[in-house]
């Protein structure tokens, strides 16, 4: 999680704006590789996920 503190070291300015530092895209497409999606369901749902080191962040185990 960020330091949600003015002035720390993940604000982007002096307003309280902050860079995040997690994305839903590798979440989801866990889930829905857990629920039955294929990968080109997960890929045409998430067009961003390449962009991504892993895909599958398993916190799903079967």
């Amino acid at each position: 999680m960020p330091a949600f503190s003015l002035a720390g070291p993940d604000e982007a300015n002096d307003r309280g704006v902050w860079i995040p530092k997690m994305v839903i895209f590798p979440f989801g497409a866990t889930l829905d590789r857990r629920f039955g999606a294929s990968d080109a369901e997960r890929a045409a749902m998430f067009p961003n996920l390449a962009r991504f080191p892993a895909a599958d962040i398993g916190f799903m185990v079967s």
